[in-house]
């Protein structure tokens, strides 16, 4: 349960909206349309104008930088919207890192309408912060105690993708590693693997079957 969040029995759209996006999320991969779309009914159901989901990287000396993994806007140019780790104050940092669902008034002043906030939600991987979602443009009477409720449990879905792709990588990397050709096609014939090895032999590079049936 994160710091602050009563449980509150959301209402039944809610609740219909959590088993959507959960059943996007079990076929969603990094940066494809499937994981757009469940920032846009994540989006819709709260009425957020923008819905970014960021995680946290490490360069070789152990700093780190936020990269967007999707992004969803009902505007074409709130979706261009590119955000730094050191654009953000480090009372946010604080507060996610402590497990804490955080609503800023000021936060991306300039983007947002008036009466309206940005909401941080934190994403664990274990015991740390793995990255977040931030919605933008949401207005600050609609952050009712329900809607609080549905975004702690929208952060568990999350978090269990969050832990499937990590999961995955593990399992590409180890792939890639393997210097024979190596693929692989799940039950829907939709390409999953497909490493170094393969690209040599055949000339097509992952990026270009993967998702592929």
């Amino acid at each position: 349960m994160y710091k602050n969040v009563k449980t509150v029995s959301p209402p039944q759209s809610m609740i219909r909206t959590l088993g959507e996006m959960a059943g996007l999320l079990r076929r969603a991969r990094l940066q494809d349309d499937t994981l757009r779309e469940t920032l846009r009914i994540l989006s819709h159901e709260i009425s957020a104008h923008a819905c970014f989901l960021f995680r946290k990287t490490y360069d070789p000396s152990g700093v780190f930088q936020i990269e967007a993994m999707s992004r969803w806007a009902a505007e074409e140019d709130g979706a261009a919207m590119t955000l730094c780790a050191e654009e953000i104050p480090d009372s946010i940092w604080k507060a996610l890192e402590e497990k804490e669902i955080v609503q800023s008034e000021d936060f991306i002043s300039g983007l947002l309408a008036s009466n309206s906030s940005a909401l941080f939600l934190p994403v664990f991987l274990g015991e740390h912060l793995s990255g977040f979602i931030l919605l933008t443009g949401v207005q600050a009477a609609n952050f009712t105690l329900e809607v609080e409720t549905f975004l702690s449990a929208v952060i568990s879905i999350f978090e269990l993708w969050f832990s499937k792709m990590n999961e995955s990588k593990k399992v590409d990397d180890l792939i890639d590693f393997v210097p024979i050709p190596m693929l692989s096609v799940n039950t829907d014939g939709i390409t999953t693997a497909w490493n170094t090895a393969v690209e040599e032999m055949t000339g097509w590079k992952a990026h270009r079957v993967l998702g592929q049936g």
